[in-house]
């Protein structure tokens, strides 16, 4: 095998999510390649990285910004921009070493910063985008074409020496690799010209349990159900919205009270937000506090569910096409739901702009129902005993990765 003594590998994830598929393919690395990856990750409330069980595959180094104000924006900015080389950030970048950095589809200026600096150092380093979620497929965002994101663009190259990042970072000849679920719809993108494109392995999924038993505060039991429920923040601030709860009531109403449902609130919803739910039905819980953080694909891989149902958060594609075995519900087409979207409309709510084609559209496990009765016959008919997610022992079944192996082969 090829000597990686002189090869450093080093992953930036600023979600949860992202963070999974690094530790997956960190762990991976190491095993097979010998080297230690560093990965960079966001601290997030209620997840402990000093107590994350690693085994010794790599190390963790965490960085927090408050994103929440003026001040610490500012203060973000200006570590990627005129601060840069003083920060720790810079420090982990061995230079006398062959690097290779894998990417998010983030719009972080660190990871801009990050890739641009692994460039400077040595322009035979490789850069690898890992696809996140569904931005992937989409071109660079209209705004960067826009007088006021030009102007806005050059007045923080001046103030903080880092420029704007308002724009899908696929879009960046620097980036020499893109790993996606869907080579070939990526490669129709203009921003793939530069990359070579790689197919991810769909087994990668077969390792979520490992990152979910990894972490302190998890409680298996408290997972098990029939149907998760992908919570989202409608509501700019995070609160529950009147007609958001007749929504999801409607949902819980129309099924069985004998079927288990967990809701998974978002990363954003306020923190409480459906607890209603909890105490006014025996057959709904709530994913606890901390756990909430942690990315609904791993959750899904350990809770045995058979449906996910969301009322139209994309997230739920990511599972349709991890899992496909289950069936995936979009409730965007019911009464209840065209009422709520509605409403937030009339609100000034700013909500993502999809359409009905952009759920189905490829997956034969995602279902647009127009009643929530119909909810209940596709839960009878998935319930049977005939259809059920795979047993929890193929965590351990070896995965190769051959979409590391092919960029560690170049490093």
């Amino acid at each position: 095998m090829k000597d990686y003594t002189g090869v450093q590998v080093l992953f930036i994830s600023t979600t949860q999510f992202t963070f999974m598929i690094s530790d997956i393919y960190a762990r991976y690395i190491n095993d097979r390649f010998g080297i230690s990856p560093v990965v960079m990750s966001r601290v997030f409330d209620g997840f402990d990285f000093s107590d994350f069980d690693t085994g010794g595959k790599y190390t963790i180094e965490p960085f927090r910004f408050d994103n929440s104000n003026i001040l610490g924006q500012s203060m973000f900015a200006l570590k990627c921009g005129y601060l840069f080389n003083a920060t720790r950030w810079r420090q982990l970048l061995d230079t006398k070493k062959r690097i290779v950095l894998f990417v998010h589809n983030d719009r972080s200026k660190l990871v801009s910063r990050m890739i641009k600096c692994v460039k400077e150092a040595d322009c035979r380093n490789t850069v690898v985008l890992v696809e996140e979620g569904n931005d992937t497929y989409a071109d660079s965002l209209a705004i960067r074409h826009e007088a006021l994101w030009k102007l806005k663009h050059r007045i923080s190259r001046i103030l903080f020496g880092a420029g704007r990042t308002s724009r899908v970072i696929g879009d960046n000849p620097l980036i020499d690799y893109a790993i996606v679920k869907d080579p070939e719809k990526y490669s129709a993108l203009s921003k793939a010209g530069c990359q070579t494109v790689i197919r991810q392995t769909s087994g990668l999924i077969l390792k979520t349990g490992r990152f979910v038993s990894n972490i302190p505060f998890f409680a298996g039991d408290g997972l098990k159900c029939d149907v998760i429920f992908l919570g989202q923040p409608f509501y700019k601030k995070g609160r529950r919205y009147g007609y958001e709860e007749i929504c999801i009531s409607g949902f819980i109403e129309a099924v069985p009270p004998s079927v288990k449902i967990l809701i998974k609130p978002h990363p954003r919803d306020l923190e409480g937000k459906y607890h209603v739910f909890e105490d006014k039905y025996d057959n709904v819980s709530v994913v606890k506090e901390g756990l909430d953080k942690i990315p609904v694909e791993a959750l899904m891989e350990m809770s045995g569910a058979v449906m996910a149902v969301t009322i139209q958060s994309s997230a739920v594609l990511n599972l349709a096409d991890m899992f496909p075995e289950i069936r995936c519900i979009v409730l965007r087409k019911t009464p209840e739901a065209r009422d709520l979207l509605k409403k937030l409309q009339e609100a000034g709510e700013e909500l993502p702009r999809v359409d009905d084609d952009f759920f189905t559209r490829g997956h034969e496990n995602v279902d647009l129902v127009t009643d929530m009765a119909e909810c209940k016959e596709i839960l009878k008919h998935i319930s049977s005993g005939d259809v059920r997610k795979k047993g929890t022992d193929e965590h351990e079944t070896k995965v190769t990765f051959d979409e590391i192996d092919t960029v560690m082969e170049s490093a």
